[in-house]
């Protein structure tokens, strides 16, 4: 695409769409979008065309494998404590976290967290991913750089096939660039 800049460090790359102000970061993991026109619609709207429009029922029949409208229901894990889990998501409320409340409202974020950790046990540093999101969010929409944040909520850097953390033990490279 014409326009769009291209750049990459240690914690992932990053395209800036000047003539959208949108921004798109990817550490190898999760993607983070910044600064979407209001007029993006997702998948079945269309801003340019207001007579098109998608109702959820017409979407999920036209779009949608046969039995997609049954949900699935995960039974409730009973080892998993949701007291704990939620005190880790409310993390995000506090300092230095909340230096990006003005900016990016953290509800969401709490949210998802929230409900992930209290129905899946928090393997691979999930929770810690919940904070990274944020954080990173803070970063891209508010250009708010939350100091030490990792410190105070005992979570590593991500890992990269390329980067060792010291303060996290050493973890052999198994991906190849």
């Amino acid at each position: 695409m014409h326009g769009v800049e291209l750049s990459k460090d240690q914690t992932g790359v990053t395209a800036k769409f000047p003539s959208s102000n949108m921004t798109l970061f990817f550490d190898g993991n999760s993607a983070h979008v910044a600064g979407l026109p209001e007029a993006v619609e997702g998948l079945c709207g269309s801003p340019s065309n207001s007579s098109w429009t998608t109702t959820p029922t017409a979407e999920k029949s036209s779009f949608s494998l046969p039995g997609c409208e049954i949900q699935c229901q995960d039974s409730v894990d009973s080892t998993i404590n949701c007291n704990r889990s939620t005190d880790h998501c409310n993390l995000m409320r506090q300092p230095p976290f909340s230096a990006c409340h003005e900016h990016t409202d953290p509800e969401p974020y709490i949210s998802a967290c929230s409900h992930t950790l209290c129905r899946y046990p928090s393997v691979d540093g999930v929770g810690c991913n919940f904070l990274e999101a944020y954080a990173k969010a803070c970063s891209l929409e508010a250009n708010v750089t939350l100091e030490d944040w990792r410190s105070t909520t005992g979570c590593c850097r991500t890992l990269f096939h390329f980067y060792i953390d010291s303060r996290c033990g050493l973890i052999h490279n198994w991906k190849s660039l």
